[in-house]
């Protein structure tokens, strides 16, 4: 039997089954291999609902100088948590390196070994820019939640 088309869902059944799929594979079908990191990749990992698909198509322009030859940006920048859905293979070469991924674990749940870009950075950084001249931030980003997140 061929293999269905893989494409983006256009009812909201298809959609309910390509959600099913997120979470485990067809019957029949291999788990994935797991996503082995390597030094130079990089995983966008912001909270959800904020710009995750927005970075994933900037960081993709700017690795490859503009390229916008795809059907989905999860194709060539894949969510570790599904590319099984899209048929990637997350421990595949890439289009342009280095290696780019999306992904909403948890800090403690994301591979070691890449390096990875969350909302810590960007908010210390944004404090930063925003305090009067001469002045200094006052402890760590976990110190300012409380200790939510250790390293």
């Amino acid at each position: 039997m061929a293999e269905a088309e893989r494409r983006r869902a256009r009812t909201a059944e298809e959609f309910g089954a390509l959600m099913g799929l997120m979470m485990a594979p067809e019957p029949g079908q291999a788990m994935p291999a797991p996503y082995e990191p390597r030094p130079s990749d990089v995983i966008i990992t912001p909270y959800g609902k904020c710009g995750t698909t927005w970075l994933q198509q900037t960081f993709h322009q700017l690795r490859t100088g503009g390229d916008e030859d795809y059907d989905d940006i999860s194709r060539v920048l894949p969510w570790i948590e599904t590319a099984h859905v899209h048929g990637v293979d997350v421990n595949a070469e890439q289009r342009a390196n280095p290696r780019g991924f999306k992904s909403h674990l948890s800090y403690h749940a994301l591979p070691k070994g890449a390096k990875w870009r969350g909302p810590d950075g960007g908010f210390l950084r944004g404090l930063d820019h925003a305090r009067p001249a001469g002045q200094r931030l006052l402890g760590s980003f976990a110190q300012l939640v409380g200790g939510a997140r250790q390293s």
